[in-house]
């Protein structure tokens, strides 16, 4: 529906009969119990337009830094404005800084955290024995982001290295595709993501942001899909015919379309057909809303329309704290042996009271046949009361039941009485609900940190500044080469037949006025001077300081040594400048790991209860089958980069791997553990790129049954006597009298029992 439709008036009668909105906050569109009350349409209305009202005002507040990242762009891909008059046809020459500076760091960036795409990052073990899960989870997340999510080399190994680094500014979204069934990983640029502006941010996950909006653009086939998932797809379908000119400002997107030569045409096919070239305008919000019924603010999502700001889809996007949940569980289990526990004495109790009734009856019994034996007078008074209490000594003893059980610390007060002195049913004690929190797959990362604010700072903006400044030095010394290549003259008293002198080889300018040697007295050159060779000193300090400042000089392209430099310098030299790209890569080595952790949120909840995957393992060089499911990724979840961020380069790395393997040849106690054999041996032929033979190597070997760990020790350097006993007269003295054996000290007290309890906790 059309929530800026107005809508019809209701009577006072009708008002007092109106519905109370109802709804399940887990539910994955409370669109669809909001329209079935008026109230829950009005309040569809009110965040309809409190959605569009966020995004006009962010989208407006960030209108100068989209130009000036859409000029950036146009200088990136060396897309120069044409030249005016008077120099429209002269060279317009451009010096690729920015693009050879930056290509440099991004390449050598996405070269060092995706040198070995199979083995991206590792799955760290978040308990004693979670190692087995830990490389299981590895090996399925390097598949997944390998083979199934086909676009992640390009959205995180490319697309978000060079944003990153060009505009310093970097947002990546997660989320489940229902069509590809398969997670998504997209960044995002300031054409398409917009934020509120704000002091400072400095979560990565944009959780301190109070709201924030992307632009989703989604075509005819892409909408249809969302039938019985989104409300009023086919109202939006119907009533919107998308164009171009419908779409927000973009000047970055314009920029690359003018620079390749692509701009955007609206489709004229007829609309029962389909085929709309342009895409569907929508708006994916998020942010914090108060909702009916509630008495404080929930994180929501809302994906809107923006021609006609329908809401197609309204969750409460908040999600049970995995940990709480634990907690949640095994107060439950808690309550559930308190409960049985207490059924069991209760039978217990009722046992015993049997017991005791029984052995009372049998009590009685013998005290009737004693007093009945009196009355009959012909048994000894004395003899039939001892009977009666031999007989009732004789009967088994009943054991009392032991003291009901207590109930667990969070129960107790619960379990209290209220006014009426009635306490409740223990059965009906629930815990305290589980604890929910805001689910944030929008992950973000800046390149230089901003002093305020939520945008980053960017090497790029350096570089375009300095690009622009040798393109205006250059341009201006070949403007003058091209005044004194055409001078220009003055002329006057003449006619020239075709109107005006024409300065073209071979060309015949035929003028009436004058003739003979007074044609000269009738012309003027105008020269414009040589061209000042400083301009070109202004073009080569441009090129030093934007090299400079980024630490970008061309050893890192393969440039050669300077003359007479040894292999040691040029590594020296490319050490420094690695440096500080080392920090930065950090920085985005985080922004990846939290990708990483929003895709294993998405395992969490999109996977099946069980699935088997055929995941190839780079190892054995052969597919294996891996059983997974959604639980493996319920628990807390921690991600480590495979890469090392040093920038060593392969002859370095082979160099190290050698190393280790010389070290464990030297060592006799190392030599004598095949195991460190293996892993310095394979470390060395993965540093060679060989994993053809790495898979010949068979697996690693292990320790047979009951063999102990070969213990290390260190040789003692060359010269120095082996550490043994120490000769007679030296050393301290033996502990026993006259060197006998070492003394007895007295136990401090009673051998504790084996599984007797530490000092601060269970048994050890």
């Amino acid at each position: 529906m059309n929530y800026d439709e107005p809508e019809e008036q209701d009577s006072p009668e009708e008002e007092t009969e109106e519905k109370s909105i109802v709804y399940d906050e887990d539910s994955l569109n409370l669109v669809t119990a909001f329209k079935m009350t008026e109230e829950g349409k009005k309040y569809l209305k009110k965040i309809s337009s409190k959605v569009h009202e966020d995004y006009e005002k962010d989208w407006e507040s960030s209108k100068d830094y989209r130009e000036r990242t859409a000029a950036d762009w146009k200088l990136f891909a060396g897309d120069l404005p044409p030249k005016d008059f008077p120099f429209k046809d002269s060279a317009n020459p451009h010096l690729p800084l920015m693009l050879e500076n930056l290509s440099r760091l991004v390449f050598r960036l996405s070269g060092e955290l995706f040198g070995d795409w199979s083995n991206v990052f590792g799955v760290v073990p978040v308990g004693p024995d979670d190692d087995k899960l830990a490389e299981l989870l590895s090996r399925h997340g390097n598949w997944q982001i390998t083979e199934e999510i086909e676009d992640f080399k390009r959205q995180l190994g490319e697309r978000g290295v060079l944003v990153f680094m060009a505009h310093g500014d970097v947002v990546c979204h997660s989320f489940y595709d229902e069509e590809t069934r398969s997670n998504r990983h997209e960044i995002l640029t300031c054409d398409n993501f917009v934020t509120p502006y704000q002091h400072i941010s400095t979560q990565p996950n944009l959780s301190d942001c109070p709201h924030y909006t992307k632009v989703l653009r989604m075509y005819r086939h892409e909408l249809e899909s969302k039938r019985g998932i989104w409300e009023d797809v086919d109202k939006v379908l119907e009533k919107t015919s998308p164009s171009w000119d419908d779409d927000p400002e973009a000047p970055l997107t314009e920029a690359t379309g003018q620079t390749l030569g692509k701009t955007a045409e609206d489709s004229s096919s007829d609309k029962e057909l389909g085929g709309e070239s342009a895409p569907f305008t929508l708006l994916w919000y998020e942010g914090w809303l108060r909702l009916p019924n509630q008495d404080r603010d929930r994180w929501c999502q809302v994906i809107l329309d923006k021609s006609t700001k329908c809401i197609l889809r309204l969750t409460i996007h908040e999600r049970a704290d995995w940990r709480d949940k634990e907690r949640y569980n095994y107060q439950i289990s808690e309550r559930d042996g308190y409960l049985q526990a207490t059924q069991e004495h209760q039978m217990m109790q009722m046992q015993f009271e049997q017991a005791n009734a029984q052995r009372q009856a049998g009590i009685d019994q013998h005290r009737g046949q004693a007093a009945e034996a009196l009355k009959s007078g012909l048994v000894d008074p004395h003899a039939a009361i001892a009977a009666a209490d031999q007989a009732e000594q004789m009967l088994p003893p009943i054991q009392p039941p032991p003291p009901p059980p207590m109930a667990p610390m969070w129960m107790q007060d619960k379990l209290a009485p209220d006014e009426t002195g009635m306490a409740p049913d223990p059965a009906t004690v629930e815990p305290e609900p589980i604890r929910r929190e805001p689910i944030y797959l929008f992950a973000h990362a800046v390149c230089i940190e901003p002093v305020t604010g939520n945008l980053g700072i960017s090497y790029g903006r350096v570089q375009a500044d300095f690009n622009r400044a040798a393109n205006v030095a250059l341009s201006q010394f070949t403007d003058t080469a091209t005044l004194n290549n055409a001078p220009g003259f003055l002329a006057w008293g003449l006619e020239f037949e075709e109107g005006q002198l024409s300065l073209t080889p071979g060309k015949v300018n035929k003028v009436t006025g004058a003739i003979g040697s007074t044609l000269k007295d009738h012309f003027l050159p105008l020269q414009a001077g040589q061209a000042s060779p400083q301009l070109f000193d202004i073009v080569k300090l441009s090129i030093d300081q934007a090299q400079a400042s980024i630490q970008s000089p061309g050893v890192l392209s393969g440039e050669e040594g300077k003359s007479g430099e040894t292999k040691g310098g040029i590594m020296s030299r490319i050490e420094q400048a690695t440096k500080q790209l080392s920090v930065v890569t950090r920085k985005y080595s985080d922004f990846l790991t939290r990708v990483l952790m929003n895709n294993a949120y998405l395992n969490s909840v999109f996977l099946d209860e069980e699935e088997i995957k055929m995941v190839f393992n780079t190892e054995i060089g052969r597919y294996e089958e891996l059983k997974l499911g959604r639980k493996m990724y319920e628990r807390n979840y921690r991600v480590k980069l495979k890469s090392d961020l040093r920038y060593s380069t392969n002859a370095q790395r082979v160099d190290e791997a050698d190393e280790l393997v010389k070290m464990w040849m030297g060592i006799p106690s190392l030599a004598i553990n095949p195991m460190f054999g293996y892993a310095v041996i394979k470390g060395a032929l993965d540093a060679r790129g060989r994993q053809d033979l790495v898979r010949l190597m068979g697996e690693p070997p292990a320790l047979p049954p009951g063999m102990p760990m070969p213990q290390f020790s260190v040789p003692p350097p060359p010269g120095m006597a082996p550490p043994g006993p120490p000769p007679p007269g030296k050393g301290p003295p033996p502990d026993g009298p006259q060197g006998g054996p070492p003394k007895q000290l007295p136990p401090s007290g009673p051998e504790p029992p084996q599984n007797a309890p530490g000092p601060n906790g269970p048994p050890q």
